[in-house]
């Protein structure tokens, strides 16, 4: 039988922390407009290739 750890109080405090924080609006629509630049960007280098 495999004995598995188990969580410390200390270890649930920094869980807690974590999930209250919230990502900003303007982060999350920035985000998909900077991965569509990037990714066109490396389509049109892409088709220059080929």
């Amino acid at each position: 039988m495999v004995h598995q750890a188990q969580p410390h109080h200390d270890d649930v405090h920094i869980e807690e922390q974590a999930a209250e924080i919230s990502v900003p609006t303007w982060s999350k629509i920035v985000a998909p407009v900077v991965a569509l630049a990037i990714l066109g960007y490396l389509y049109c280098i892409y088709t220059q290739l080929v």
